[in-house]
């Protein structure tokens, strides 16, 4: 039979959680959680609540960061379902996730804050989790990112590397 765990389950807002939760040790004593929540079958349910968290393991909200979307787009979602991939980025802790609209995210894993050069365009949604890895033998990582489609263009799936200043 499971144990029960201090503080969880948490109550996010209401929006689905389809994303699978990442960890990552940001402090010498406790892991930090992070999701990403909502989804594009009802987009307009949770309005300012879908995107990305971190939770304390003690299931405390550390912080939240919503998804935006750019003007231009006709259609927006605003959801997460892809798991945030932990990495150093930028000289820290951070995360990254697509969403479900046009542009995706790297923030600070300790704040939520976006880092500096992203968000990124994206031209549709990313629901795959993105891997990570020295590509270029740099020293730096470089995260590899699915997407649904590539310019804009529908069912032309495409694979892209990002740096980590989102280009």
């Amino acid at each position: 039979m499971p144990v029960p765990v201090a503080g969880w389950p948490v109550y996010d807002g209401g929006p689905p959680i389809d994303s699978t939760p990442s960890v990552a040790n940001l402090t010498s004593t406790a892991q930090t959680v992070f999701i990403g929540s909502g989804n594009a079958a009802h987009p307009a349910d949770y309005p300012g609540v879908e995107g990305y968290s971190a939770y304390s393991a003690g299931g405390q909200e550390l912080w939240h960061t919503n998804v935006t979307e750019p003007p231009t787009d006709a259609h927006p979602a605003y959801g997460v379902q892809a798991s945030l991939t932990v990495a150093n980025l930028q000289g820290a802790t951070d995360v990254f996730a697509g969403s479900l609209g046009q542009e995706a995210y790297a923030l600070d894993g300790a704040t939520g804050s976006v880092l500096p050069g992203w968000p990124f365009f994206s031209a549709d949604s990313i629901f795959s989790t993105a891997a990570v890895a020295d590509l270029y033998g740099t020293g730096q990582d470089d995260l590899v990112v699915g997407g649904g489609s590539l310019l804009g263009l529908h069912n032309a799936p495409n694979t892209k590397t990002v740096g980590t200043s989102g280009s």
